[in-house]
């Protein structure tokens, strides 16, 4: 175990260095309309030609640190694609996973207010994804610096919920605006079980909150 995560993690070392993630985009659609209404940004990477997935490199990248200038690599990347997409008229937006990391320090939201203005793109252009891990890290810090996101106006999103410990206090503390049911949930529902009647009600207590689901 230990040969293989180190050969893994100087693969990884090797794609940082020769910048070989990229941004690959899956839709966000409206089941009501069928319309295409923003698009999820998902880091993928190849070296050698070979593929390196997710649940291998973004650990790593987070060990080492390196995912804060992943991120931002991705970030200027998105807004140039995006820029691209509305001039062809798409009026969407680019939602973008943020790691608990990010919330470690001082997030640099002037730099995607720069990074938006240089682009010519509103701040509706951005919405940003944290997990339950980052509220439960720090909660004093990380309610502070999720207030920052919410007073410059960029829509905040709680992913994966309902694999946590305390997701209906979060809900009450942090100023979110969009819920994404984990997709254990989802992918096993059936009529009538009990992943039905949790995504029901999850969805159900998202309106009284006045939040996305």
């Amino acid at each position: 175990r230990a040969k293989s995560r180190l050969k893994l993690e100087n693969k990884v070392k090797r794609a940082f260095s020769s910048n070989c993630f990229f941004n690959h985009y899956q839709p966000i659609i409206d089941a009501r309309t069928g319309k295409t209404v923003g698009v999820e940004l998902l880091l993928r990477g190849k070296l050698d030609e070979d593929p390196l997935y997710p649940d291998q490199f973004i650990p790593i990248l987070e060990e080492l640190k390196y995912i804060i200038e992943v991120t931002r690599i991705a970030m200027r990347n998105a807004a140039i694609d995006l820029s691209d997409w509305y001039s062809d008229g798409f009026e969407g937006y680019i939602s973008i996973n943020l790691s608990a990391l990010h919330f470690k320090t001082e997030f640099d939201l002037n730099g995607v207010l720069s990074l938006l203005e240089e682009f010519d793109l509103p701040k509706t252009a951005f919405r940003f994804e944290i997990t339950e891990g980052v509220l439960m890290d720090d909660s004093d810090n990380a309610l502070r610096q999720i207030k920052r996101f919410v007073e410059e106006g960029f829509v905040l999103a709680l992913d994966d919920f309902g694999t946590g410990y305390s997701s209906l206090s979060y809900l009450r503390r942090y100023p979110l605006a969009v819920l994404k049911i984990d997709k254990s949930f989802v992918n096993e529902m059936m009529p009538g079980n009990a992943n039905e009647a949790l995504v029901a009600t999850t969805i159900s207590l998202a309106d009284s909150l006045k939040m996305t689901c």
